[in-house]
């Protein structure tokens, strides 16, 4: 037992500096790459993001660099997903990759819970956020739904703090400007009280959208103030509009036998070729 137990510790000894330095080379070996992180929305499940994955593997993304995370339950509300579930979700990516900062792809409600940990608990670990289809200002469609993240969202473009206080906190109301993309990169609304990039935290907020979405209602829930254009490094598909800087609108005309819904844009072809040049070809980080 004795020789067991000191050939454990010999063992352990040896281990711990090499997991040590698998990380700095995971780091070494990607370090122009940033680690993504893939958040579902409401009653979605992380095997959601099987196919924008799957794309992002097959076009040489490391998959050591991807994880989709899961939200326990499904329906939570935003702040405690923000806090419980994508907070260490985070940290083990970026201790995984030796990265100092993430990437956050959300789609739906996951886009409300990810916009608040990236704006509130941990802005400087965030380079970039994309909201595909996102619920930024609440959604009608959750209105027959009474868990508590649901109502959290109904209805959209709520002025109400007391009911609605994860919309009022994040996009303010009729009394209050708020910033929407904190530590943003883009031009706000006049009036609004911007919170500036610095030094250590600096986000390119981008959103995506169709104009008709079952589960978004109404549609323009998805925009939001301040995001960032990257019209002036890459040359947008015909199948996207940019109709503001950084809010782009996906209209395959060409598609209309096939239109995308809510769900199916994350297992569009062209969806993910845009996530991907945005993310891979892209270089989003700018200085403050």
């Amino acid at each position: 037992m004795f020789v067991n137990r000191h050939w454990l510790l010999i063992y352990l000894i040896f281990l711990f500096p090499l997991m040590g330095e698998a990380s700095s080379t995971l780091k070494n070996k990607h370090e122009n790459l940033t680690p993504i992180l893939f958040v579902h929305g409401h009653g979605l499940y992380a095997e959601d993001w099987d196919y924008l994955i799957k794309y992002f593997v097959e076009h040489s993304y490391p998959r050591e660099y991807l994880h989709a995370l899961s939200i326990k339950p499904n329906t939570q509300q935003n702040i405690t997903a923000a806090q419980d579930d994508i907070r260490p979700a985070v940290d083990r990516l970026l201790k995984a990759t030796g990265s100092r900062k993430v990437n956050i792809v959300s789609h739906s409600m996951g886009a409300v819970s990810a916009r608040w940990y990236a704006s509130k608990i941990a802005p400087e670990k965030v380079n970039g956020w994309l909201s595909i289809a996102g619920s930024n200002h609440g959604t009608n469609a959750l209105c027959a739904y009474n868990d508590e993240a649901a109502k959290e969202m109904c209805p959209a473009f709520s002025n109400n703090a007391i009911k609605n206080g994860i919309q009022v906190k994040l996009n303010g109301n009729v009394r209050v400007s708020v910033d929407e993309t904190p530590y943003g990169f883009g031009r706000d609304r006049k009036g609004v009280n911007r919170i500036t990039p610095d030094e250590n935290r600096g986000i390119h907020y981008s959103t995506l959208r169709i104009a008709v979405d079952e589960w978004i209602r109404p549609s323009n829930s998805a925009i939001l103030d301040g995001t960032t254009s990257v019209s002036d490094k890459y040359k947008l598909p015909s199948y996207l509009v940019e109709t503001s800087p950084g809010n782009y609108l996906f209209d395959d005309k060409r598609g209309l036998s096939r239109r995308a819904d809510h769900c199916s844009l994350l297992k569009n072809k062209k969806i993910a070729k845009f996530v991907f040049d945005l993310f891979n070809n892209v270089n989003l980080t700018q200085k403050p």
